[in-house]
């Protein structure tokens, strides 16, 4: 294998790049377009063509950005990234250790090597690029010396907040685009990785070379292909043919666009049933008599170009002037002038509430999830819902085992770059989203059969050990069968020996 030489950053991110790439429009910053889009906008004004066009050409063009739109504006789609992000990824929920002696079954954990990724999830970057100033007094260091060294020598704490902001960053590039990048800058030599960043997805594309192999490249430099030693790509539900994978929450596009047309017509609905509708009956007759009764003031010369009005229209001008009145009017105004109002009654909201209904069910399917973790209480048995939210648990284990992979990546990674046979193993907590005292049962009859397996020599101890733990057992320690909690009927029979 080449040595790999790569210097800095390979894949640079895209903000301020001008929107030619993307069919016209660049990415959506929060902070507006960038020079060169407005630039473009305005050139298209000038040619008379709508903005509203081309931002209607642009969602057709890139759906995965108007997807990621509607995930960060429509209110249940935000609460469902926060769960799956919360639920999936929680503090000291998941841990990296390194494990040595791994080509003897599961080997052991090492804490020398644990210690040293933790120091890689500082590597990490957000933000703005910070330089920090080295120490380079002689002698003796100061007290203020001693306190800038012991900041830079990060707790477990600090690196499973890294760990914590590198799986939301993956996470959600997961929910919005189906893939994950993860770039890996590598330092001096022996000296592992000294930068990681996370890519957005939609700024790198598959295509082929001449030789027709499947190669990694930035949108706006397809012919440079990435070294993907030092890049981790993988995508949810991926096929040879289709590497771009599924986006976890690509059929809310279209239920969420639903939702946010209907906004409009569900608020003129609610106006209706809520404020009577009013008729109003014009008296054109006694209008038009009223004229013809008084020509000089109504008729002679009130017309176009000085020119004379008949009874008729005459009518027709008052009822425009009643109508724009009318328009202008709120509801709390005192009505005046002519003609006759009355109430028509108010809309009724029969059947309203079941069609809500259904359309919040139909968007909490599109996000992946279940109605009750999103605070819509729709009743039900406890056991129909522990079955639910066990289903849930298992997809959300899916999720972040996907998210966790390309940190194992990027552990490994550093320690081949620094000639360390050790390799990372991720450890995770179950995810309880069900009764937390049924999981504890469960976990217990899961031990005692497994020591049941033992016993009877289907298994060895170190077998044991590695389906219980994911580890094999300390030197010098062996397994020892867990004493039965003492329940009731135990506890009556100690109380009864007392007595005796």
């Amino acid at each position: 294998m080449a040595r790999i030489t790569v210097a800095g950053r390979q894949v640079a991110p895209e903000y301020g790049t001008s929107g030619v790439i993307y069919g016209g429009l660049g990415p959506v910053p929060r902070r507006g377009w960038d020079s060169g889009t407005l630039n473009y906008l305005a050139e298209l004004q000038k040619e008379g063509v709508s903005p509203n066009q081309v931002f209607r050409s642009w969602a057709e063009a890139a759906p995965l950005r108007l997807l990621r739109i509607l995930l960060e504006i429509h209110p249940l789609a935000q609460f469902a990234l926060e769960s799956d992000l919360s639920l999936s990824f929680g503090p000291e929920d998941t841990q990296f250790v390194a494990i040595k002696d791994y080509q003897k079954g599961a080997g052991t954990v090492d804490d020398d090597g644990t210690a040293l990724l933790d120091s890689l999830w500082d590597t990490y970057r957000t933000g703005a690029t910070r330089d920090v100033p080295a120490i380079t007094r002689r002698g003796r260091p100061t007290s203020s010396e001693k306190q800038l060294s012991g900041a830079t020598q990060r707790s477990s704490q600090g690196a499973q907040s890294n760990v914590k902001r590198l799986q939301d960053a993956l996470g959600t590039h997961l929910t919005q685009t189906g893939q994950l990048v993860l770039e890996a800058v590598p330092g001096a030599n022996g000296s592992g990785v000294s930068q990681s960043f996370d890519i957005d997805p939609l700024n790198v594309l598959y295509t082929t070379d001449k030789e027709k192999r499947v190669r990694l490249a930035q949108v706006r430099k397809p012919t440079d292909y990435l070294d993907t030693r030092l890049i981790y790509d993988g995508a949810w539900r991926a096929t040879s043919d289709n590497p771009y994978g599924f986006a976890r929450c690509g059929s809310f596009l279209s239920v969420g666009l639903d939702d946010v047309s209907d906004q409009r017509n569900q608020t003129d609905f609610l106006h209706a049933v809520a404020w009577s509708r009013l008729g109003y009956e014009f008296p054109f007759e006694r209008v038009a008599q009223f004229a013809l009764d008084n020509p000089q003031e109504c008729l002679t010369g009130k017309g176009a170009d000085g020119k004379d009005l008949e009874p008729g229209d005459y009518a027709s001008k008052e009822f425009q002037k009643s109508m724009a009145l009318l328009d202008q009017m709120q509801s709390s105004d005192v009505l005046g002038g002519i003609g006759k109002v009355y109430s028509l009654g108010s809309g009724s909201a029969a059947g309203l509430e079941g069609i809500l209904n259904a359309r919040r069910l139909r968007l909490c399917q599109a996000l992946q999830q279940l109605p009750n973790l999103m605070g819509i209480t729709d009743g039900g048995t406890q056991a129909y819902a522990s079955v639910q939210m066990t289903a849930h648990a298992q997809k959300l284990e899916s999720f972040r085992a996907a998210v966790n992979d390309p940190l194992v990546w990027l552990a490994n990674l550093h320690f081949r770059l620094q000639g360390i046979d050790m390799i990372c193993r991720c450890e995770s907590k179950p995810l309880l989203l069900t009764d937390l005292k049924a999981h504890h049962e469960a976990r217990e009859i899961e031990i005692r059969n497994v020591f049941a397996l033992v016993d009877r020599g289907y298994l060895t101890e170190e077998e044991g050990s590695v389906t219980l733990t994911g580890a094999g057992i300390p030197e010098g320690s062996k397994l020892k069968d867990p004493q039965p909690t003492p329940g009731p009927a135990d506890k009556n029979e100690n109380e009864d020996e007392d007595e005796d």
